[in-house]
């Protein structure tokens, strides 16, 4: 599996209803940051994930009609607090879009913060990447281990592939082949590297299925069994 990250932002006003959001309730300026992953299993015919050009060309055109616009005067948001959850549901149909094109969608930093469980029922996803807090609790951190096990019992369940983020010790890499934990990637995987030496690393992956191979971060390694 092979992925690319690309970024970007909007610049928003909006307001808030509810005594809850004390003074965002007035209209108030806000920057939101948007990171769109893509994936595939096998690199193209030019040896890319994809074009990263492209791929930004695709997440600005999705939040062009968002940019210095004030959200409460958007029909498609009408009635609705536009919080980060929100947005974030907007911006991810509109993605959905896409991935009926065969574009891969991932949860990233899974377990934390807005990726929650929710959005296993709510998103289009191929996949969900464990965040490393949770991993760098396998082997001495007992409710950190039952969490990253139930996440990746959830995963298979529903059919996702998961991969394991931050692996950097051999129990970590061995605690979640016990779970079954599909890809992995981590310092344990491999360290930075050019570009030049990654086709070397996928040619021994391919030889030898079994054992975690090194990889480019960007390039999860299959953790074998």
């Amino acid at each position: 599996m092979f992925s690319v990250t690309v970024r970007d932002h909007v610049m928003i006003a909006h307001s808030l209803r509810g005594e809850v959001f004390g003074p965002a309730q007035r209209l108030h300026g806000a920057t939101y940051v948007v990171d769109a992953t893509f994936s595939r299993v096998e690199l193209d015919s030019d040896d890319i994930v994809v074009d990263i050009g492209g791929a930004t060309e695709v997440l600005r055109g999705v939040l062009a009609d968002l940019n210095y616009r004030n959200l409460d005067e958007v029909p498609e948001l009408a009635g609705r607090n536009t919080t980060t959850e929100v947005l974030a549901r907007l911006i991810a149909d509109r993605l959905a879009e896409l991935h009926q094109m065969g574009v891969r969608m991932a949860i990233d930093d899974f377990g934390i913060g807005y990726a929650s469980l929710a959005y296993l029922r709510q998103l289009p996803l191929d996949i969900i990447k464990i965040d490393p807090s949770f991993v760098a609790g396998l082997g001495h951190d007992d409710t950190l281990t039952l969490l990253t096990r139930t996440v990746v019992q959830v995963g298979r369940e529903l059919g996702l592939r998961v991969i394991a983020e931050g692996i950097e010790q051999p129990r970590q890499l061995s605690a979640l082949r016990e779970m079954g934990c599909d890809y992995g990637q981590g310092f344990l995987v491999a360290r930075p590297m050019a570009a030049s030496g990654v086709e070397a690393l996928i040619r021994t992956s391919r030889e030898a299925p079994d054992e975690p191979t090194e990889h480019e971060p960007n390039e999860p390694a299959r953790l074998g069994m």
